[in-house]
Order: structure tokens, then sequence, then C-alpha cells
């Protein structure tokens, strides 16, 4: 999964097992995060694992405010997301 910012990001940091996709419409599986790889300055490509079935009819990214993930111009940490229904945008 690819995750763009609006600004340079740092994924030194970074632990992937806090972000989730609650995937029920497609795979019907939790996938947790395991590995991360910076693609550009604002974009994060997060390997996923699935972890156990999910069966509600919606796909959802969850992600914590320890992701570690920060903006590079002033350190300031991600919030993350709760239950953001995806595709985004």
């Amino acid at each position: 999964m690819r995750l763009s910012f609006d600004r340079a990001i740092s994924i030194g940091a970074i632990n992937p097992s806090q972000i989730t996709v609650r995937d029920g419409s497609m795979d019907g599986q939790i996938f947790v995060g395991v590995s991360a790889t910076l693609i550009s300055p604002v974009m994060v490509e997060i390997a996923l694992a699935a972890v156990e079935p999910f069966s509600d009819e919606y796909v959802a990214l969850y992600a914590t405010a320890t992701t570690g993930i920060l903006a590079v111009n002033n350190g300031g940490t991600w919030a993350g997301v709760n239950e953001l229904v995806l595709p985004f945008g």
C-alpha cells in the first residue's frame, strides 16, 4: 500500500505494525504493516501481511499516532487515521 503526504516525510523511526487495513470487501482479511520503503520524499510504501479474517463489507485504513512518520520540515508527527474508507481521494 502507498501513502502520499502533502509534504516531505521521514520514515527513519517508522513502526509499520501501527498501520492496518481491514479489507472485508475483497480479501476478507485484516492486514498489518510489516515493512516500509520511502518511494519519494512524499510517499511511503507499506508492505502488508494478512493476520486474521475480517467479514465486514468495507475496506478501511487505520494508523495510530505512533507510526513514526514525521514531517521533514518541522519534525511533526503524523496523527494517523481511524477508519479511513478506501479508496480515498
